[in-house]
């Protein structure tokens, strides 16, 4: 029965690949459209800098959702989008969007006018916890002449109950490369969290080349605590103590009375006629 479920499943991804074209490309069609507003919006199009990492390493996990894309807001970060939904024939009613395997990953890298740069295939049997890993344009092609902006993964997966969903997420970039590190470990953006971000070349952001302190949110400011350096006390001298003088009482003699002397009675001897 296993056996006959994955050949299903195979089939089914065979079909699902054979109409996915249409779906994917109206998706990226409407997400040009939110993106190219946004950056025209912020003045970010046409820098020359790339800060997003240069390989990425990712880990199902299943227990995710979205929207929203579970990332640290900065500067470095123009926009997001996420959905998971059915996907194939639209006549079936699939309601379960929670996958139990993955059967493969498009990676795609737009450009600055949300062109595809890049766009990579990763094909396999993939279940929760499995990771895949992911290089960058930006380090594979010397000759590059337009930086990407934009990273999108299709996820095509399938539910408990073999039935074909997926789920699209993108990051849009400022390419302002003061916002080193735009994404950190452990972020997370559909069905997968980064686990692993490799920094971008020292020459295409010179801020890569130093400490790599997390981004500081714009939503929620976190406030560096401050320590009082530890004070010592100075050392407590006692005062010498002189002892006061001590003077003896004067000593009064005590009167000497001379005990009274009472005379012996003297009796007068008998005179013999």
């Amino acid at each position: 029965k296993s056996k006959s479920n994955r050949m299903e499943r195979a089939s089914s991804t065979t079909s699902t690949r054979a109409t996915s074209s249409s779906g994917v490309v109206q998706w990226i069609a409407s997400l040009v459209a939110v993106l190219s507003l946004f950056g025209k919006a912020n003045g970010q199009e046409g820098l020359a800098l790339f800060l997003a990492p240069s390989q990425y390493t990712f880990t199902f996990d299943f227990s995710l959702s979205c929207p929203p894309v579970d990332v640290t807001r900065n500067e470095g970060v123009a926009a997001t989008f996420c959905q998971i939904s059915p996907f194939g024939d639209p006549q079936q009613n699939i309601t379960n969007l929670v996958p139990v395997e993955v059967g493969y990953v498009d990676v795609l890298e737009l450009g600055q006018d949300f062109d595809v740069l890049s766009q990579e295939n990763i094909t396999g049997t993939f279940s929760d916890g499995d990771t895949f890993t992911y290089t960058s344009i930006i380090s594979t092609n010397e000759d590059l002449e337009e930086l990407p902006k934009v990273i999108q993964l299709n996820i095509f997966a399938f539910n408990g109950d073999g039935q074909p969903i997926v789920n699209f997420f993108a990051i849009a970039f400022t390419n302002v490369c003061d916002a080193y590190p735009v994404l950190i470990e452990g972020d997370s953006a559909g069905w997968v969290r980064f686990t692993e971000l490799d920094p971008p070349p020292a020459d295409s952001c010179p801020a890569a080349g130093g400490p790599t302190d997390p981004p500081v949110p714009t939503i929620a400011p976190t406030i560096a605590s401050t320590t009082a350096a530890p004070v010592t006390p100075a050392p407590v001298t006692a005062a010498p103590v002189t002892p006061a003088p001590t003077t003896a009482a004067p000593v009064t003699p005590a009167p000497t009375t001379a005990a009274p002397v009472t005379p012996a009675p003297t009796t007068a001897a008998p005179v013999t006629p």
